[in-house]
């Protein structure tokens, strides 16, 4: 069953959620002023486990026997560390949404609700620009920010709050007094958002024309309504709508 419907369709819900998710954060800068200039510097951001890029920060990368290099800092990174089922904004799974798009009839199921939990991790050597970087964020969260998205097919504009939950900002101790410093702010958010069914094409039989007969006896109270005189009326109209419903 999962296989199939692995095949049919993978419109990639969690991996868009990651690239928004990003892509609010990657233009982050921070300055630095040295002899009455200042200088500019746009803060790097990629997804991964804080204690990879801690590992980063602490250890040395060697080039070669004799060359080592150190990883540079201020940087961000971010990661999804949960993913827990709303009930509170359960829907019924049976309902369908359907549409007609370039002339193919699609359709899928309803998406399930789910909080996804983010972790933003901000690195940096002076708790100046650990502060920079968190002056940049937090202001636009009052404490949710909404982002509007292209989900699948079927699913256009939907709205995703984003949550800031709390900022925590820690300084490592730990280790020689020649090792290198590590000042870490770790921002907490939730996005209220779904994870949607496959779109599969609707092979199923659909309504094109429907011809209704309308008799005086039977609809003399629907005719007199409507202003139809004589003893029978034939009408015929036409529609192109599917027998699943639009959604």
């Amino acid at each position: 069953m999962f296989t199939q419907i692995l095949d049919n369709q993978f419109n990639e819900s969690i991996r868009k959620h990651v690239i928004i998710f990003g892509s609010l954060f990657n233009s982050i800068y921070t300055k630095t002023e040295r002899n009455g200039t200042i200088q500019k510097r746009r803060v790097p951001i990629s997804y991964g486990p804080k204690e990879k890029f801690i590992r980063l920060i602490i250890e040395e990368s060697g080039i070669t026997d004799k060359t080592h290099i150190q990883a540079d800092l201020p940087r961000m990174g971010f990661e999804i560390v949960n993913l827990q089922y709303d009930a509170t904004r359960r829907i019924n799974r049976l309902k369908e949404k359907t549409k007609i798009i370039n002339g193919n009839p699609l359709r899928s199921y309803s998406e399930a609700p789910y909080n996804f939990t983010v972790a933003l991790y901000c690195f940096s050597r002076s708790i100046e620009h650990n502060l920079q970087i968190i002056e940049q964020i937090i202001p636009y969260f009052a404490p949710d920010f909404t982002v509007t998205v292209n989900m699948t097919p079927l699913h256009n504009k939907v709205d995703v709050p984003i949550i800031l939950n709390d900022v925590n900002v820690n300084e490592d101790y730990e280790g020689a007094f020649d090792s290198r410093r590590a000042i870490v702010s770790t921002l907490s958010f939730t996005m209220k958002s779904y994870i949607y069914s496959p779109v599969v094409t609707d092979n199923r039989p659909y309504i094109e024309n429907t011809d209704i007969n309308l008799y005086k006896n039977q609809f003399s109270n629907f005719i007199t309504d409507f202003g139809f005189t004589g003893d029978r009326y034939i009408g015929f109209t036409s529609a192109n709508f599917y027998s699943g419903g639009t959604g």
